[in-house]
């Protein structure tokens, strides 16, 4: 067999012709020069060409056969003579459209090594082919599949079926359902199993370490057999490498030339299922942190503002059962206090897409008006749309803050009481003793000299209720009847009520312990908070004093018929020099205040248009 191979002078391109089979001399020319040294090189290409074991053909850019070993003839239903210098197209019209032929131009065009199978319908046969583009064209080296169908599966599935089955992503492939010896694999197959087709067919997949659970293989050829097809079993497969993958395994019982098989497909689930069992450990996580959190949580739908789900924090501050909740608004649970911060927060959300530690006050199950910070993001919940909304209630917070600036406001007050209360009453002293002697003398009383000496004393008392404040001398406690000491100073109030056309009522409740308190105190605490009471309560109507008790607690209630307090008004209760629409200063009541922390009472109030009630728990 003669071969030449030409190199081209301007474009350095070389060309395998095959002209005679019966001699091996290659001629190299590259103009006129010729060198005993390419003659050699010619000559070991020629020899390693016809001594290669595989099939090998070479085709020109126009398609021609170039060049063919004895191999490769062996496969083709012409001789070398018929092929040589042919155009393939030519010669196999039928393949033209092929997926082999789609991708040898490719690998002919982008310079790229393709691997590929083509199906020779003239002997059923299937080829695996390697395909090299070198500079004028591609080498080919073609591999036949030792176990291929016969003609009649060739022309029964047909090349519509083998482009299905081999560019499928999937794992498929056919094996005998008596012994489980694979027929054929497709490319995602040897991709993903790591082994080359030839060393897949004609195996089993009992000496092949596919499968890791033997037993469960053994359950999938019984049911393909009885039922005829199954669908999704999960298997666990290994790869060359080692890797576990999981797949969900489908087959479907055919006969190939009488033999029961199972043709396969096998969806690798490997990725999916480690995604969902990551997000199935993340979102017990967030379930963990959800329920353990001290903050108030809760889920609801963005559509309709419902409720889908809320923690245990949720539960213990806002009162409501779970189930109270679920599939409830916070309109319809009446949480709302104030609609202008529900306006607030929604326009905030719909401006920045969440909301971060905004102030705003809830109502609870029990009318309790609670303070909380709340933060809002949105959430994707099972493909819907949701609503995440974290509440650290500050209710606490807020009362211990308004405390500690009473407390301050104490402690200055007695800064200043020590400083000058007695100063300022020591010439008080002095001036009321002359004009008492003026007083007493007649001849020289002057007029109105008694209104002077009223309005020293009035000076006096408000003195010595600044004092008070300021006063840390020990209280004597006694073991006393809460009820015996209104008695006592229930004439007084009801005088002071009478002359403003205003009524004090008292009743007595059933009391079954004594508390411990300083008596004068007391009475002190109670004429402020009724006098407070009258100030406010219109002409004619009444200020109620009750006693009660409550979970074992004594209670002090004072109730008036004013026209109620502001919420802002409220929580400034007890201050000194907080001045309200009364034009009071607030001395009356920060000194009920201090009776009250002395005696480690607690004092609440609530209020409404209907007018204000100050409960004064005495605690066991």
């Amino acid at each position: 067999m003669e071969v030449q191979l030409v190199v081209s002078q301007t474009q350095k391109e070389f060309w395998l012709l095959n002209h005679h089979p019966a001699q091996k001399v290659i001629s190299f020319s590259k103009g006129d020069e010729t060198h005993s040294s390419e003659h050699e090189i010619s000559h070991q290409l020629a020899s390693i060409l016809t001594s290669i074991s595989d099939p090998l053909v070479v085709i020109d850019q126009e398609w021609r056969f170039s060049f063919l070993n004895k191999l490769a003839e062996e496969l083709l239903p012409f001789s070398v003579e018929e092929l040589l210098g042919k155009s393939v197209w030519e010669l196999f019209p039928g393949y033209q459209d092929s997926e082999a032929a789609l991708q040898a131009e490719q690998a002919m065009q982008q310079k790229i090594v393709i691997y590929t199978r083509i199906l020779i319908k003239e002997y059923g046969k299937w080829i695996d082919l390697s395909m090299y583009p070198y500079d004028s064209g591609l080498t080919i080296f073609c591999y036949p599949d030792d176990n291929n169908w016969s003609p009649w599966i060739a022309d029964y599935y047909g090349e519509t079926f083998y482009r299905v089955f081999r560019t499928n992503p999937h794992v498929m492939g056919i094996c005998t359902l008596k012994d489980g010896r694979y027929l054929d694999v497709n490319d995602s197959f040897v991709r993903n199993a790591g082994y080359t087709r030839r060393e897949v067919i004609n195996s089993t997949n009992l000496n092949m370490p596919f499968c890791i659970d033997k037993d469960r293989l053994k359950e999938i050829y019984r049911a393909v057999n009885v039922r005829g097809s199954i669908k999704n079993y999960e298997l666990a497969v290994n790869t060359r490498t080692g890797d576990v993958r999981i797949g969900l395994f489908s087959a479907e019982k055919v006969v190939i030339e009488g033999e029961p098989c199972m043709l396969f497909l096998m969806i690798d689930v490997t990725e999916r299922n480690r995604i969902e069992d990551s997000l199935r450990k993340s979102a017990q996580r967030f379930r963990k942190i959800f329920n353990t959190s001290q903050n108030m949580m809760s889920l609801s739908r963005c559509i309709d503002s419902r409720y889908i789900d809320v923690n245990d924090s949720w539960v213990k501050h806002a009162g409501f059962t779970r189930q109270e909740v679920l599939g409830k608004t916070p309109l319809e649970l009446n949480l709302i206090f104030d609609p202008k911060d529900m306006d607030k927060i929604e326009r905030t959300i719909a401006e920045q897409g969440n909301l971060d530690n905004f102030e705003c006050r809830y109502r609870a199950k029990n009318g309790e008006i609670r303070m909380a910070l709340i933060s809002m993001d949105s959430i994707e919940i099972d493909k819907q749309q949701c609503v995440i909304s974290v509440l650290t209630d500050v209710t606490e917070k807020k009362h211990l803050e308004r405390e500690l600036e009473k407390l301050e406001r104490f402690q200055l007050i007695g800064e200043m009481a020590a400083s000058i209360a007695h100063e300022i009453r020591n010439p008080l002293t002095t001036v009321r003793g002359f004009l008492q002697m003026f007083a007493e003398d007649n001849e020289k009383q002057p007029d109105n000299l008694h209104l002077v000496l009223e309005e020293l004393d009035r000076a006096n008392a408000i003195i010595s209720e600044y004092l008070s404040l300021a006063d840390q001398h020990k209280m004597k406690l006694e073991k006393r009847d809460l009820n015996q000491i209104l008695v006592s100073v229930y004439p007084s109030l009801y005088v002071r009520a009478s002359m403003d056309g205003k009524t004090v009522i008292l009743e007595q409740g059933d009391i079954s312990r004594g508390v411990m308190v300083d008596d004068g105190e007391i009475r002190q605490m109670v004429i402020n908070l009724v006098n407070n009471g009258l100030d406010v309560t219109p002409c004619g109507g009444q200020v109620t004093i009750r006693t009660f008790m409550e979970q074992g607690d004594v209670i002090l209630s004072v109730s008036d018929q004013g026209e109620g307090m502001e919420p802002e008004m409220i929580e400034r209760i007890g201050v000194p020099f907080f001045f309200n629409k009364y034009n009071t200063t607030g001395w009356g009541l920060a000194v009920c205040y201090k009776i009250a922390m002395y005696h480690n009472a607690v004092i609440n109030v609530s209020s409404s248009p209907g007018g204000t009630t100050f409960l004064v728990r005495f605690k066991r």
